[in-house]
């Protein structure tokens, strides 16, 4: 087992070719926030996905409007929430929305 360069949780090196250096949660939220559409609202991460998607839309579809930090507003009908950002990233991966609210 290898340890988690950021959290330091156990890595199964026993899978072939997994050379991994972080597990997958912290891949997953260093990742998310790197992508285009993503807002960090009080340490919630969430995502705006395709505006054209027919199916699967994130809270059913449901408008929202979202304040980013430098005043610019977004609306869109596919917001998905990835969830709580763990606390050793809280002072890298920082909020940069200032609110959200469904329309």
């Amino acid at each position: 087992m290898i340890k988690c360069k950021e959290c330091g949780s156990n890595i199964d090196d026993s899978i072939p070719g997994n050379n991994a250096t972080m597990c997958f949660n912290c891949s997953f939220f260093l990742n998310n926030y790197q992508a285009k559409g993503t807002i960090v609202i009080d340490g919630l991460m969430y995502h705006i996905g395709n505006e054209t998607a027919k199916y699967g839309k994130g809270f059913g579809g449901r408008k929202f409007r979202v304040k980013m930090k430098d005043g610019k507003i977004i609306e869109t009908t596919n917001l998905n929430c990835n969830g709580k950002i763990p606390e050793h990233f809280r002072d890298r991966l920082v909020d940069n929305a200032i609110s959200m609210k469904a329309i």
